[in-house]
């Protein structure tokens, strides 16, 4: 089929005797509950698997099925980001063919999950994997500044490949030292001494 509709098809003997054949080409169209979805990847070291997330999915054709489901890497060196599985799909009471893609964050990145259908339906989804800090080391124990003098607190935070780096930073006696609550840079403003504590946005 080129495009959805309906044609006769006539074959004619060289004697005048014809036959007609009726030809009616359908397209599908899938709907998907998001186009975008964000999940979360395991743990560094493989202890602690992806967390699984799902998208349904709706075929306005309940003789449809569907017809394979392509995950793309969109990272360098094609990396595997994320794992997709396709329920078995039902028909709904429109008339809809309905089911679930299951998905499984691998490690963190883009790729985008396609779905396509017996007959012609294609929609995807883009997924974005992110990987939660575990464990934040202060590599900076201690600053000594003057008044009006300032210096940076430094932070290691594992796994490397943490998505969201951003620390929010707080100082416990304001009357000593100040912090930027973005970038960590400590500015004293008073004799004595106080925490500099940095925590994860996530």
């Amino acid at each position: 089929g080129l495009a959805p509709g309906t044609t006769n098809i006539t074959l004619t003997t060289k004697s005048g005797a014809t036959a007609t054949c009726k030809v009616t080409v359908i397209k599908d169209t899938i709907t998907l509950s998001k186009t975008s979805i964000d999940i979360l990847g395991g743990s560094s070291d493989g202890s602690i698997p992806g967390v699984a997330g799902e998208i349904t999915y709706k075929i306005n054709n309940p003789k449809s099925v569907v017809k394979k489901c392509t995950v793309e890497s969109l990272e360098e060196g094609n990396k595997e980001v994320v794992k997709a599985e396709v329920v078995k799909g039902e028909t709904d009471g429109n008339n809809n063919l309905t089911g679930t893609i299951k998905l499984t964050g691998i490690t963190p990145g883009k790729a985008t999950v396609t779905l396509t259908s017996r007959y012609g339906g294609s929609a995807t989804c883009t997924v974005t994997v992110v990987r939660l800090p575990e464990e934040v080391i202060m590599t900076t124990k201690e600053i000594t500044v003057g008044i009006d003098d300032s210096k940076n607190a430094h932070v290691t935070i594992l796994p490397e490949d943490t998505t969201n780096k951003n620390l929010k930073w707080e100082s416990s006696d304001e009357k000593v030292a100040v912090v930027n609550a973005s970038s960590g840079r400590v500015i004293g403003v008073g004799v004595g001494t106080a925490t500099i504590t940095g925590t994860t946005e996530e």
